[in-house]
């Protein structure tokens, strides 16, 4: 499977568009090699090596940061920054250049040395020299703070219990004290519905929404304490209260909580004390004393359930439902939210009164309905800027512009429809390509082909060929899970921004309209080698959603993996059309495809970035 894989579809000629990564590896034993040496790579938080990086770039996150490095054999550190994601490859490390290894609040260096992350350090330079090996062992946050550490950050601290380090974020700003944060969420970005195993271990980001671990809260607390507990809590609105307690433990296999007195002080009210003394439970192992309902799957989440709970930090994340009071307001807040519709590649100018970066488009239109003043929102897709404004396109039609990478939401009918800037019922264009004879750029647009009613959202790649292609699958960091079922596959799932699969039904609907169509499949390697394959027909047929394609183009460059499907049926893991009687191909290997016995080609498989196989070697016939 590759890395990162992009199919695009034309008008008169359809797209397939896959990018695959890392084609340098060409063996099962150079793959496991590979592997073992990323393992190797360990990370100083808040430092960075400078003058000796010879390559920069945006990655997803530090993974893919570091698995740039491994594929390049001049690479030896990477520099990392949180905030922009920028990735920066080295051709020396730290041990070579000590003079240039810096503080560097929010980078992240990364290199094969065991000493590397000892030396992690807030904003200000830990007591010894950049050349020292290992700075002083903090125990904690509050040491930390103590020792003139008072920015809030990630740190590695060395606690009794733990025979290795610890990495967590502390927050030095609330009361004057050093925080350990054990639990954050705020965006919805990370999925807290977990088993047992992930709830022990931990998960998430320490940069963004995580869980510390229960292993690791339950040693922490049975080492010197007392240890106390704090709840910070904002809403929507910006509205902040908290909830202290003076004594806090876990303890047990079970990992019991222990909670001691609720400060007066507090403001968000006491509903953990109903849960005190309650073991934890999880979606796979129930330890609640309520014996009919288990409560962690009705709850979703992981907690000291009882007969259910007063408070349920790590259940469904609910960014609408947020800013109610009452049931009838969420479900009007609900109402509302649906409401809104989008308009691709515009922007309502000079009317917005607040900005703020969000993680996607939905707690941008979600910040809009909690605040009445506010009745539309321009979203950027590039850089996740949310801008709330106080009018709609209606109120200021001049000022309503077409701005690429930008998205319009406000709750006009017609908005899905406005594609040109002075007026309100844009033209409505059949295909990419006749977006692109009249000067549109790649980007994200609604389309009225034959035989789809209400239109139809696409992302356009206007810069192939000199053509404009549909785009129908992408994969690039495996952000969105291709395993999914036959009703997915059917309609469709993932962002068009990011990773997806426009759906089996929109394909027939496309392929049965005026063609010819044809196909290409994009690949781009590791080491940004390209290669594609083309094909000069593509058609997509029946209730199971036959493939039929064409002659493979002769300039192509991938090899023609995708002819030995030629004819099959789509598969899922709940639908099997395969040839193969005894095995069932899509849950063998975790996807959705036209699989045959099995396959040659497998674009919608498990996503493999450090192996990075390319098409022509993902081959198998079981």
């Amino acid at each position: 499977m590759a890395s990162v894989t992009q199919l695009l579809m034309l008008h008169a000629a359809i797209t397939l568009t896959l990018i695959i990564l890392n084609t340098n590896l060409t063996t099962a034993s150079d793959a496991a090699a590979y592997k073992t040496k990323m393992k190797e790579f360990l990370s100083a938080e808040n430092r960075k090596l400078l003058q000796v990086s010879y390559q920069v770039k945006e990655t997803w996150s530090h993974v893919l940061c570091v698995s740039y490095c491994h594929a390049d054999r001049q690479c030896h550190s990477v520099n990392y920054n949180i905030e922009d994601h920028l990735c920066e490859l080295n051709n020396a490390t730290k041990a070579q250049y000590p003079d240039d290894f810096f503080t560097y609040c929010g980078s992240v260096y990364f290199d094969a040395d065991v000493k590397t992350p000892h030396l992690s350090v807030p904003d200000q330079a830990l007591p010894t020299q950049p050349d020292t090996a290992i700075g002083p062992q903090y125990s904690s946050c509050q040491e930390l703070l103590e020792a003139g550490h008072n920015v809030s950050g990630i740190y590695t601290i060395f606690p009794a219990g733990f025979n290795n380090t610890l990495q967590v974020f502390c927050d030095m700003d609330s009361d004057v004290e050093g925080w350990m944060v054990i639990q954050r969420r705020q965006d919805g970005s990370v999925d807290f519905y977990r088993n047992w195993v992930d709830y022990q271990n931990g998960f998430g980001c320490l940069s963004g929404e995580f869980w510390l671990g229960n292993d690791n809260l339950r040693t922490l607390t049975e080492s010197a304490g007392p240890w106390k507990l704090k709840i910070e809590i904002v809403r929507w609105d910006g509205e902040e209260s908290f909830a202290e307690y003076g004594h806090f433990k876990i303890d047990g296999d079970s990992f019991r909580l222990e909670i001691g007195s609720y400060k007066n002080s507090s403001t968000a009210g006491d509903s953990l004390q109903y849960h005190n003394g309650m073991m934890f439970s999880t979606k796979d192992k129930d330890y609640d004393p309520w014996g009919r309902v288990h409560c962690a799957g009705n709850a979703k989440g992981g907690w000291w359930y009882k007969r259910c709970y007063d408070t349920n930090l790590n259940g469904m994340y609910y960014p609408y439902e947020s800013t109610s009071e009452d049931a009838s307001d969420a479900a009007a807040c609900k109402t509302n939210m649906r409401e809104f519709l989008s308009a691709e590649n515009r922007k309502l100018l000079q009317i917005s009164y607040q900005s703020k970066v969000t993680r996607s488009h939905v707690p941008c239109v979600s910040y809009c309905h909690a605040d009445p003043q506010c009745h539309s929102v321009n979203y950027n897709i590039e850089n996740h800027l949310c801008e709330l404004n106080n009018a709609t396109r209606a109120q200021y039609p001049d000022d309503f512009m077409t701005h690429y990478g930008s998205v319009y939401f406000d709750a006009d009918v017609e908005t899905p429809q406005v594609l040109h800037p002075d007026t309100t019922s844009g033209p409505q264009y059949s295909s990419c390509q006749e977006l692109l004879e009249t000067c549109h750029v790649s980007g994200i647009y609604t389309i009225f082909p034959a035989g789809i009613n209400g239109g139809l959202q696409v992302y356009c790649d206007m810069d192939t060929d000199g053509q404009g292609w549909i785009v129908i699958q992408r994969r690039q960091n495996d952000s969105v899970d291709f395993y999914q079922n036959w009703v997915d596959y059917q309609n469709g799932f993932g962002d068009k921004s990011g990773e997806f699969w426009l759906g089996n039904d929109n394909l027939r609907t496309l392929t049965e309209s005026a063609g010819p169509w044809k196909l290409k499949v994009e690949m781009v390697g590791w080491d940004e080698e390209e290669s594609f394959a083309e094909y000069g027909h593509f058609k997509i047929d029946g209730d199971n959603f036959r493939l039929e394609i064409g002659s493979y183009k002769a300039s192509s460059t991938a090899g023609d993996a995708l002819e030995y499907h030629n004819g099959m049926m789509f598969s899922t893991k709940d639908k099997d059309n395969d040839l193969l009687g005894s095995v069932h191909c899509a849950v063998n290997h975790k996807g959705g495809w036209w699989y045959k016995d099995c396959y040659h080609a497998d674009l919608n498989s498990m996503y493999y970035p450090y192996e990075g196989n390319t098409v022509d070697m993902s081959t198998e016939s079981s």
